[in-house]
């Protein structure tokens, strides 16, 4: 019982570690979604809630529910 309490206990730790090591780096930087809005075959997506969404989104981003939407 120990031993799984243990293996339990460092695949937490092991997924939080790296959880916040990807959070932390992001895919892309302002820099790159400014040089990309507006050119052909981009499509920027808004995750964010819907009120966030309307309070202000990247130009041309698409609003999308990811969890409803089904993707």
């Amino acid at each position: 019982m120990k031993k799984f309490f243990s293996l339990g206990i460092s695949l937490m730790l092991f997924s939080f570690i790296t959880s916040s090591l990807y959070a932390s780096t992001p895919l892309v930087d302002a820099v790159w979604v400014k040089d990309q809005i507006g050119k052909e075959g981009v499509v920027m997506l808004d995750l964010r809630t819907p009120a966030s969404y309307k309070k202000g989104h990247v130009p041309g981003a698409v609003y999308t529910n990811y969890s409803k939407d089904g993707w």
